[in-house]
């Protein structure tokens, strides 16, 4: 089997955390690596959820935003026609429907779930952002140790089959002559 795909490698890498001088400080890093993966899979899961709610999976805030413009839609109507109707009674008793202040708290309550969701949202991103931010940057301090590469061997396979890559960066030191 032939390859035909690039086969790239860094010209240098630091080998700090392959240290025995580095071990404490590495398995600390390792383990709290371990966790904020553990937190931002827990932030994302949760963001997930709101995104992608329920067996239609809706999005949350796009479905109490639809709800909340059709109750406001109904209690216009209900004003309006509550206006009209009472404009055109000849006595001067003012009947008011028992449902429009039902839809009016309902909205309300709607939108302020909305809010605290938005909020809730906005919240989890930058947690997630500042995890991501932290996880780039764990092994930043172990750049000290600067290996250059001059080969790479990678093997891949069992006992039947074998395909082993290999790549060598070969120097040259070119001198030029200059003859008058």
């Amino acid at each position: 089997m032939k390859a035909n795909d690039a086969f790239n490698f860094p010209k240098e890498i630091f080998i700090d955390r392959f240290l025995y001088s580095n071990k404490k400080n590495l398995k600390d890093m390792l383990e709290n690596s371990k966790n904020m993966k553990s937190k931002l899979k827990r932030i994302e899961a949760e963001i997930t959820r709101i995104q992608e709610f329920g067996k239609n999976k809706a999005d949350l805030l796009t479905a109490l935003q639809i709800s909340t413009d059709f109750i406001d839609e109904q209690t216009e109507e209900m004003e309006q026609d509550f206006v009209e109707v009472n404009s055109d009674a000849s006595d001067d008793g003012i009947k008011t429907d028992a449902s429009l202040p039902e839809l009016k708290r309902t909205s309300a309550i709607l939108k302020q779930f909305q809010e605290g969701l938005k909020k809730r949202l906005e919240d989890l991103e930058k947690r997630k952002q500042t995890i991501k931010n932290k996880m780039e940057s764990t092994f930043q301090n172990f750049q000290k140790s600067r290996y250059q590469l001059h080969s790479v061997v990678i093997h891949e396979g069992g006992i039947s089959k074998i395909l082993i890559l290999t790549h060598i960066l070969i120097l040259y030191k070119m001198e030029v002559i200059i003859i008058h």
